[in-house]
């Protein structure tokens, strides 16, 4: 028998019969197994699991486990005595935590045969049982409502703690496991039979009586100050009438044991020192709640302030006993938990830890042979070098100090780097609390810093002067100098050691990273000026323009011969110049064109020049020298000549009448002498569309164009016809005119 509920925070609950009626021992051994309770997340994970353990032999077919929404719950089992006599035992539980326990007795009532929880939102339970009376023919139904603050009775039942909970663990079954494996299976219920039948209802003469008084909690300990592993005594003191069992909150780390005695003495013991407070509550019409703070001395069970030594002189050797104990009384009558040993001697000391007992250790501090010990003569170095410091070896520690310029502070060698003259000790520990001493003078030799600028750039032909300082007796330059200053004229990476007559050296490098080209600047050098025109004179892009008047514009505009010349500066402050010579003034170009025109509105005429220009741009867009125009109208050219000087003429086309129309020829004569060889009409007029069809007497088309400027030759296919009479068709249309159709005779002539 299994039971499926969805709690409130998503998870799923399983509770389940276990084999409790069995006790054999190669079933399951005591404390029998009763029942259990798997969770698992809306992914059917496995997060928790708990079983029902105590020592009765039940009759599981009456075992049943009823889990509220909120993880509450309330699990009943029978423990089957003989005949119609029996006991109902009922367990309150939430979360698995087991909060309430009861065992009903009953005597010739019937014998159980369903039970049922319905939960109350007071956190109480109902049982519903119906028990069953073969003797007699009769069903009694029993309401037993239970609540964490109901006291025990007779009528009710009585406390126990019979039942405990013990973690449940849960696996995977493999398929190794299985011979075979049926899905999608769906067992039927077992059959219900309804039936009507006469029920006289009795109500009992007598109804059990539930009592809640639950309003005091108090909390007392036979001590609030002792030691690991002895236990304390808890006492609740709570209404005599209240029935609810007091949960304790309390640090599970430092807790070794925690036992229930009765329903108001319990028994702590701590494994550690620990101090804090011990809560407890109640639930009644509210939750009650008292609390002890306990105080667990970490108590050491022994005492040792080390071996026999020696103290080397002018040592300090420190004897420790360490915190924890009540009570310290030294050799000397001190009270601390350490000594300071200066001189040879025996030094003892006597201790009481918080649980009262007695420790006591000796130590006998001798004299140490002397140590030889010596870092060497001062020493001289110049800035910026590095000298080792060495050590005696053979000593277990060393402390160096100070932590200026130096490679490490342990170790029996250094490397030290000071800027000023500084004095260098190191402490060294021949044997444990055994130390000497020693220090060494670093002598500084200091040479004047060389500082020859930031990295820099120039202009080409510039130069810059590089200088090392005074204070130095040599000079050794990168280039090979070996003077205090050198001039530098190209690029490149320069360096310059200076050395004192103490020997010192200083360094230092420049990079020249630049020597920028100037500017070269291009103006316009025509020496010839236009009449009436001007010349904008334009050098480039560049920081700073100055002209011979002065002005500072990026552009000069001239209109008059004469010198004109700039100098400009770029974005390096390097400078470029140019001069031009204006000499003469040129006329500009004119009367270039030809005299006024008319043209037939289907015609073309060619207009030029009568001079050669270097550039020409037409009225029309065009840059020829000569434009052809197929209608009337001003035509003006702009002429550039090759002083640069632009003129502009014009000259105007008139309309003229013209011929218009088809004219056809009669006879002509195809042998090849360059005289009416073709027979072709003439057309006047802009021609729109145009068919031109010959045919021979026999009505046969012996040649076809679509342009007017095409002829006939007097051959067909390749074949010369003879002189005969042939016909002519003409379908045209000319601008502003409908379509027409003329047709006519020619005769072939050889």
């Amino acid at each position: 028998d299994y039971r499926l509920q969805l709690l409130d925070n998503g998870d799923i609950a399983l509770s389940f019969r276990q084999f409790g009626q069995y006790s054999w021992s190669f079933v399951t051994p005591a404390p029998l197994y009763q029942g259990g309770v798997v969770i698992l997340d809306n992914n059917l994970n496995f997060k928790n699991g708990y079983c029902f353990r105590n020592n009765i032999e039940s009759n599981v077919a009456n075992s049943h486990i009823t889990i509220h929404p909120d993880g509450s719950g309330l699990f009943t089992m029978l423990n089957q005595l003989g005949g119609y006599s029996g006991e109902t035992y009922l367990t309150q539980f939430k979360d698995g935590v087991i909060l309430k326990q009861r065992v009903r007795s009953f005597s010739n009532e019937g014998y159980p045969l369903e039970n049922e929880s319905i939960p109350f939102d007071n956190g109480a339970d109902l049982l519903v049982q119906t028990v069953g009376d073969s003797i007699n023919n009769k069903t009694t139904i029993v309401f037993t409502k239970l609540h964490l603050t109901d006291t025990s009775s007779a009528c009710l039942g009585q406390e126990t703690n019979a039942t405990f909970i013990e973690p449940l663990h849960f696996g995977y079954e493999g398929y190794a496991y299985f011979d075979s494996i049926r899905t999608s299976l769906f067992l039927p219920r077992r059959p219900r039979t309804f039936f009507q039948a006469d029920i006289n209802l009795a109500k009992p003469t007598f109804l059990c009586n539930q009592t809640s008084v639950c309003d005091t909690l108090k909390l007392l300990s036979n001590t609030d100050t002792t030691c690991p592993q002895i236990p304390i005594i808890i006492n609740c003191r709570k209404n005599p009438l209240c029935g609810s069992i007091v949960q304790f909150n309390y640090d599970t780390t430092a807790v070794q044991s925690f036992s229930w005695m009765n329903d108001s003495t319990y028994q702590v013991v701590f494994r550690t020192g620990w101090r804090g407070y011990l809560r407890g509550s109640i639930p009644g019409c509210t939750i009650h709640t008292d609390s002890v703070l306990l105080t667990i001395l970490q108590a050491p069970a022994s005492l040792n302030i080390g071996p026999d030594t020696s103290i080397c002189p002018g040592n300090l050797l420190l004897l420790n006993a360490h915190a924890g104990y009540a009570s310290y009384l030294w050799q000397n009558g001190s009270t601390d938990s350490s000594f300071t040993v200066t001189n040879p001697g025996t030094y003892f000391v006597k201790v009481k830890n918080a649980c009262g007992d007695f420790f006591n250790d000796t130590v006998i501090v001798t004299s140490h042979a002397p140590i030889a010990f010596n870092l060497g003569n001062d020493t001289t170095i110049c800035n910026t070098e590095t000298v080792a410091i060495i050590a005696p070896t053979g000593f277990i520690s060393y402390q160096w100090s100070p932590a200026y310029n130096i490679s490490q502070t342990s170790g029996s060698s250094v490397n030290v780097s000071p800027a000023t003259s500084t004095y260098y000790s190191v402490k060294a520990e021949k044997t444990p609390g055994c130390f000497v001493y020693d220090s060494i003078k670093i002598n500084v030799k200091t040479s004047p810093p060389i500082q020859l600028g930031q990295d820099r750039s120039f202009c080409s032909g510039d130069s810059t002067l590089l200088n090392a300082g005074n204070g130095f007796t040599q000079y050794q330059w990168s280039n090979g100098n070996i003077t205090q200053q050198i001039h530098v004229l190209t690029k490149g990476d320069y360096s310059v050691i200076g050395i004192t007559s103490d020997g010192c050296r200083s360094y230092d490098t420049i990079s020249i990273v630049n020597v920028w080209s100037d500017p070269i600047v291009h103006l316009d050098h025509n020496p010839n000026l236009c009449i009436g025109s001007t010349r904008t004179l334009q050098p480039g892009n560049y920081a700073t323009y100055i002209w011979q008047d002065g002005s500072m514009l990026p552009t000069f505009t001239i209109s008059t011969p004469g010198n004109y010349y700039v100098t400009v500066t770029d974005d390096h402050q390097c400078q470029g110049s140019d001069t031009v010579h204006i000499l003469t003034l040129r006329p500009l170009p004119s009367k270039f064109l030809p005299v006024d025109t008319a043209i037939c509105y289907y015609d073309e005429i060619v207009l030029t020049t009568s001079q050669f220009f270097s550039s020409y741009v037409w009225s029309t867009g065009e840059t020829t020298a000569a434009v052809t125009i197929k209608q009337a109208g001003i035509y003006w050219l702009m002429a550039t000549d090759q002083y640069a000087c632009t003129g502009k003429d014009s000259v105007t086309v008139l309309p003229k009448e013209c011929m218009k129309g088809l004219y056809v020829p009669t006879a002509f004569s195809p042998n090849q002498d360059g005289k009416n060889d073709l027979f072709k009409p003439l057309i006047f007029g802009n021609v729109l569309y145009f068919e031109w069809t010959i045919y021979n007497r026999y009505g046969q088309a012996v040649f076809t164009a679509h342009n007017p400027t095409e002829g006939w030759d007097g051959n067909v296919k390749g074949v010369p016809q003879n002189p005969a009479g042939f016909i002519w068709k003409c379908r045209y249309q000319l601008e502003g005119e409908k379509m027409k159709f003329k047709s006519g005779s020619v005769v072939l002539v050889r």
